[in-house]
């Protein structure tokens, strides 16, 4: 698969379902595979910004924000970081799922 944004693509489980939905116990949780995927998901959630860079030519940095559930006129902001840009937005999708509960 080629990688985008100068990025190598994160390594994949080729056995994992091809959906990005994967339950586990009582939440589900979201399993990227392509930087088109992930934004997907971020849209699902609302995400209205974002960006990712390379920093120190070592890491990719993600930041997006994403309104509250409860008050949608709040952003919240959420950035991480990873040697790969993909899994530095998994990482940011992690964290929105925490806190939206689902």
């Amino acid at each position: 698969m080629p990688a985008k944004l100068g990025s190598p693509a994160a390594p994949t489980n080729p056995t994992s379902s091809s959906s990005p939905l994967t339950d586990s116990g009582p939440a589900p949780f979201v399993k990227v595979k392509t930087f088109e995927e992930a934004e997907q998901v971020l849209l699902a959630h609302g995400m209205n910004w974002q960006d990712l860079q390379m920093i120190d030519g070592k890491q990719w940095k993600y930041a997006c924000t994403v309104p509250n559930k409860s008050n949608p006129n709040v952003m919240r902001n959420y950035e991480a970081t990873d040697v790969y840009g993909l899994l530095a937005m998994q990482k940011v999708i992690d964290q929105i799922v925490r806190d939206q509960g689902r």
